[in-house]
This record gives structure tokens, C-alpha cells and sequence, in this order.
């Protein structure tokens, strides 16, 4: 499909990125948004998110995470952007289950290292729990990203940027997509990345998740920590 017409319905980091790949692999591309283009209301539209690549036992998933470790750094390259902290991840998980969960991401090539509960005064831990970093891992500027790739996009002479316009339905038999004022699209590809709203475009069916994300301020003692301090994981 080179050189193919590639129409991606929604605004969001799964659009914005996925427009990007195929400018750059030689596809006009045009961008459709209900709302503006990055979309504030879209489910990747937030401060930040926490990356880390290492997955205990998953050596499959571990390896496509270091890849996108990569690829991440290549995005602030060719973004021409700065979004990803690397501030390291730390993840809470019982004290005997440590010392093996650090050999086996070793086996990885991927650096972690115990951290005492008391070095992390932001966390409060279970009594027979201890830290373990992901010393290269970090945090994505998610909002940052949205804006530099839309910028990017903005600039690239095949790509089509249209917000503002809302999408009826798409036809997957025949890969038309159907607009509110009566104009239908066609493309060699079409992307659905429109996130809970999905589900009332496409006659599939699809399972849809929207997460909630709640900010804090830091005290004040700890705001200047804070600024450097590693992101938190899950307890494995």
C-alpha cells in the first residue's frame, strides 16, 4: 500500500502516532477530530504517564517494552521535542520476592536496583515491601507529546489535519468514512482511534476502557524532591 490514502478518525496519542508512521512511510494521511486536534477530551490528553519495560515474567512483553524505550527517544528526535523523564520507575513488591525479580530483568540487560522504604518518603509501603527501580525508565509528558506530534503533523505536506468534524460511522466492508454534513471519505486504510467513543462508529464488536487520572500537589517540603523523583508502579 505505498503511497496509499490513509484516513484516521480521533485525536488522541493511538491517531497522532499512528499519522506520523505513515507520513513517514509515504502515505497522505488525513486526520479527523470531533473536537480540536490534539483533543483536551481524549483519553491520552493528560500530564503524564509512567514507562517502564520491564515486565517479570514476560520476557516477550519485556522485549517489545526496551523497543519502545527507543522508539521513544527517537520520537523527541524527530519531534524536535522534550516529553520523556527519565526519572526511573519504582515499583513496590515483597522484600523475598526482590532479589530474584532483580536477577531475572539482569538476564534483560535492564538496570534495576532495591530502594529502602524510608528513601521514598513519597510512598508509603507495606511492612514487608521494598522498592525496586527501573533506573532507565521514566515518565511521558503525555499532553507534550499530543502537541508536538500534532505540530509536526501540522507541518508535513501530505497529511490533512481536520477538526472539528464529526464522524457518523464507518463502513468496514468498504472502508468509507461517513461525516455528519453528508460527505463520505474513502481510503486504501482507516483507523478507528476515537477511544470510548468507538463503539457507536464501527458495527464490531469491541470491548472499551476509560481510565481516571487524579493529580496531587506535593507538600511543600517535598516539592523540590519531587520534580526528579522516580514515578510509581504497580505492586507485583
Amino acid at each position: 500500500m505505498a503511497g496509499g490514502q490513509v484516513v484516521i478518525v480521533g485525536g488522541g496519542v493511538t491517531g497522532l502516532l499512528t499519522a506520523v508512521d505513515c507520513a513517514l512511510a509515504g502515505h497522505r494521511v488525513t486526520l479527523l477530530d470531533r473536537g480540536p486536534i490534539p483533543n483536551p477530551e481524549s483519553t491520552s490528553y493528560d500530564q503524564h504517564r509512567a514507562f517502564r519495560a520491564f515486565t517479570p515474567g514476560d520476557p516477550i512483553a519485556t522485549w517489545r517494552m526496551v523497543a519502545a524505550h527507543r522508539r521513544w527517544v527517537e520520537l523527541e528526535t524527530l519531534l524536535g521535542a522534550e516529553f520523556y523523564r527519565r526519572v526511573g520507575v519504582v515499583s513496590a513488591m515483597p522484600r523475598a520476592r526482590a532479589s530474584v525479580v532483580t536477577s531475572l530483568a539482569a538476564a534483560t540487560g535492564i538496570a534495576v536496583e532495591p530502594v529502602e522504604p524510608e528513601k521514598l518518603p513519597h510512598l508509603g509501603l507495606p511492612a514487608d515491601s521494598v522498592g525496586v527501580l527501573e533506573v532507565d525508565a521514566g515518565v511521558l509528558l503525555a499532553d507534550r507529546v499530543l502537541l508536538a506530534a500534532t505540530r509536526w503533523l501540522d507541518g508535513h505536506p501530505a497529511v490533512t489535519l481536520r477538526p472539528g468534524v464529526t464522524v457518523t460511522g464507518v463502513d468496514v466492508d468498504t472502508g468509507r468514512v461517513c461525516l455528519a454534513d453528508g460527505e463520505a471519505l474513502g481510503a486504501d486504510l482507516v483507523l478507528v482511534a476515537a477511544g470510548p467513543w468507538a463503539g457507536a462508529l464501527v458495527d464490531l464488536p469491541v470491548v472499551l476502557h476509560r481510565q481516571t487520572m487524579v493529580y496531587l500537589r506535593p507538600p511543600d517540603a517535598l516539592a523540590r524532591w519531587w520534580e526528579n523523583a522516580p514515578a510509581t508502579g504497580g505492586r507485583r
